[in-house]
């Protein structure tokens, strides 16, 4: 059974990984791109727009506040898809995302 630290340093990695291939950016997206109501906010952010500014961030919290983690957590899904459509996801990313789904979920 995964941890509330497991899913911290799943996040770690995740991170690690966005600033060594480059896609870690000190640049914020606008407010009115991070304030898409769309899922994973697909109509204006990248995933690793997404990853970095919207998912990471709120998982910090949620892990800092004690607040409860989500029931499922299933971000590769969306990662395929996105790669299906033409965006560059590494199998290397798909790997982080499947550990932090599957941590999250368990760490529940």
């Amino acid at each position: 059974m995964a941890e509330r630290s497991d899913v911290q340093r799943v996040l770690g990695e995740l991170e690690h990984y966005l600033r060594r291939t480059g896609q870690w950016s000190d640049e914020r997206p606008s407010r009115a791109a991070l304030e898409s109501v769309v899922p994973f906010c697909c109509d204006q952010l990248t995933l690793a727009q997404w990853l970095q500014f919207i998912c990471i961030g709120r998982l910090h919290e949620v892990l800092e506040t004690g607040d409860p983690l989500p029931e499922r957590c299933e971000i590769r899904p969306y990662a395929e898809m996105v790669a299906a459509q033409g965006e560059a996801v590494t199998a290397e990313l798909l790997h982080l995302l499947q550990a932090l789904d599957q941590t999250v979920t368990e760490a529940r």
